[in-house]
């Protein structure tokens, strides 16, 4: 039910947007905040809780009907937004513009007790209490394996260093 009522409320929203004067100024991107307790009961950290879309529909677009296969996260909404518009988009650092032709692939995201790192060949997923990885298919581990790891290490430190900046 709650996914019906959601699916109504945003299609009017969209066609009521669409049927004002605004619309030709508008840019709506829509993405899922989190994963689900979904496909079955399939453990939290396995990819497919991850895998969520991210509609971008508008006026304002210059190019539509686009598919970006590339992995990415929330973290890439703010760089792309701001790249579109050529601000400067230094403040975001773990984000990527998805648009651009030299964007990486890949995804991070943590769940309770550990972190996946997705890359187009590569499929990480780490446990921290144990401290080994549930699934690693990287075919080079000793390389990249680090790189999961780096990420969460300075995203962490950066969540602790804004966490303790005075307001």
């Amino acid at each position: 039910n709650s996914v019906f009522y959601t699916d109504k409320c945003l299609g009017k929203f969209t066609t009521d947007l669409k049927n004002s004067p605004i619309w030709k100024n508008t840019l709506l991107i829509f993405v899922a905040d989190h994963g689900s307790r979904h496909p079955g009961n399939s453990p939290l950290y396995v990819t497919e809780k991850f895998h969520i879309p991210m509609i971008w529909t508008g006026g304002a677009l210059n190019v539509s009907d686009s598919i970006i296969s590339l992995f990415a996260s929330q973290t890439d909404i703010a760089t792309t937004l701001t790249a579109q518009l050529n601000i400067n988009s230094d403040n975001f650092k773990f984000g990527k513009d998805i648009f651009s032709e030299n964007a990486k692939s890949f995804a991070f995201y943590d769940y309770n007790n550990g972190f996946g790192f997705i890359t187009d060949s590569t499929v990480q997923i780490f446990d921290n209490p144990s401290k080994t990885y549930i699934q690693n298919t990287e075919k080079s581990k000793a390389k990249s394996v680090e790189y999961g790891k780096a990420y969460e290490q300075i995203l962490m430190n950066d969540f602790i260093n804004r966490k303790n900046q005075p307001k």
